[in-house]
C-alpha cells in the first residue's frame, strides 16, 4: 500500500503542488481584499486633496 501511495505522489505529485500553491494564493487575495481594511493614518486625507508628488 505504502509503494502505491509513493508511486502515485512521484508520478502526480506536481500537479497537486500546482494546485496547492494556486488554491492558496486565490484563498488568501480573496480574504484579504474583502476582510482587511487597514487603519488610516492622521492627516491622509489633506495629504490626498494636496496631491503628494
Amino acid at each position: 500500500m505504502t509503494k502505491k501511495i509513493k508511486k502515485m505522489i512521484q508520478k502526480h505529485g506536481g500537479v497537486v503542488t500546482t494546485f496547492a500553491i494556486l488554491a492558496a494564493t486565490m484563498a488568501s487575495g480573496a480574504c484579504r481584499s474583502v476582510l482587511y481594511e487597514p487603519k488610516e493614518p492622521e492627516g491622509i486625507r489633506k495629504l490626498i486633496k494636496k496631491g503628494v508628488k
